[in-house]
């Protein structure tokens, strides 16, 4: 796991524009790597994270949620600004509020309504900003949960979609592929590269919506 997560960084951290709009008080200045400029904006560099499991267990208890060990161990390697990887936004963690953006998605009243359901949001995705969620149902190792998509009200299963990763692991891996390959190839050719490197998720039960994010993707670059 540790080498996916690495392999996840090291694309992520090559990606990103490393700029941030500075706010007195809130920016943490273990972070800054240059100066606040005219506009207000600084260059932001990654650091190594400090957060112990602990408060993971804290988190879990106080929503009432159970997140897969490989999540934790992502959201724990660093602190960092940023979080677009193309077709997800997933949750940064800064080092004076780690754990804000869980905190703040779960707080929501739809998300309330879904832990009761056993299903945990942990980020959206662009199309636009409907909600990942943890099937959480059925037990399973490591707590390797798969992912859906969710877009109903809350107050049941309807807007569920069928599994498009098989864990969050897997997740990794095919935002890793697309993050590496984005520069060289349109998202909407990326995709089906998916079905091979998680074929019992986005390769099974989710061809239908990564077909329907394909043919999204390939409307956007044609118009």
């Amino acid at each position: 796991m540790n080498r996916v997560i690495e392999n996840f960084f090291n694309q992520f951290f090559k990606k990103n524009l490393f700029i941030a709009l500075y706010q007195e008080g809130i920016t943490p200045k273990s972070m800054m790597n240059s100066t606040v400029d005219v506009d207000g904006y600084y260059n932001w560099k990654p650091i190594k994270g400090t957060l112990k499991a602990i408060a993971y267990e804290k988190l879990q208890r106080e929503f009432k949620v159970t997140l897969p060990k490989s999540f934790i161990s992502w959201h724990q390697r660093y602190y960092f600004f940023g979080q677009d990887c193309k077709i997800i936004k997933l949750p940064c963690s800064l080092p004076n509020r780690p754990l804000q953006e869980i905190s703040f998605l779960l707080s929501h009243e739809i998300s309330t309504q879904l832990t009761n359901l056993e299903l945990c949001p942990f980020a959206y995705d662009n199309y636009p900003n409907r909600l990942l969620v943890f099937d959480t149902r059925t037990a399973v190792a490591d707590q390797e949960y798969p992912i859906r998509i969710y877009e109903g009200n809350g107050s049941d299963l309807y807007g569920l979609s069928e599994v498009i990763f098989s864990s969050f692991s897997k997740l990794l891996e095919c935002l890793t592929y697309l993050l590496e390959e984005v520069n060289e190839r349109k998202v909407h050719e990326i995709i089906p590269n998916f079905f091979c490197i998680d074929p019992k998720g986005a390769g099974s039960t989710g061809i239908g919506y990564w077909t329907e994010i394909i043919d999204l993707e390939k409307a956007i670059d044609d118009s």
